[in-house]
């Protein structure tokens, strides 16, 4: 977390891919099997992160694409992102047919402090493979959040239980 913990003003993630089970295999296990994310000590050290950027005044959001029908990986993603709602990052989901509207780039990222893009790089069934810093085209990450912003909905907004 060292590009996020350096963040003094925001932090912004879009999430595009739909599975990250490889990565999180052993809470989407626990998931499964328990039907409910509450109080998961696998999360904890993440919303400590965010409780700790939040005091010092980081803005955090995230945008998340969600495509029909729902998989279960993403139902049990949802439900962490209604959690992560509760404890105040901006959490806002838009659909394929709205995102497919918008001409942006797609891939995973965050934006630090609104100046440092941060791809994130995935494999089979979002196996975390890594990070790279985006230089020079900052500008077009910076109009694709304006734009998943404007075109989304918060999370609160967005139907809790569709089939998958």
């Amino acid at each position: 977390m060292t590009y996020l913990g350096a963040a003094r003003t925001s932090l912004f993630r879009f999430e595009y891919l739909q599975d990250f089970s490889a990565t999180d295999s052993t809470l989407f296990a626990k998931w499964q099997k328990a039907g409910n994310i509450e109080n998961d000590s696998d999360l904890q050290s993440w919303w400590d992160f965010l409780n700790q950027k939040h005091h010092e005044g980081v803005v955090t959001s995230r945008v998340r694409l969600v495509e029909f029908p729902i998989s279960e990986y993403t139902s049990f993603e949802l439900q962490i992102h209604r959690e992560t709602a509760r404890r105040g990052d901006d959490v806002r989901i838009i659909t394929r047919d709205q995102f497919d509207k918008l001409a942006i780039p797609y891939t995973d990222f965050w934006i630090i402090d609104d100046v440092t893009v941060i791809g994130m790089r995935y494999g089979n069934h979002g196996k975390f493979e890594g990070l790279e810093k985006h230089m020079g085209n900052e500008d077009e990450y910076r109009v694709a959040k304006k734009k998943l912003i404007a075109h989304s909905v918060p999370i609160a907004q967005f139907p809790s239980s569709k089939p998958f």
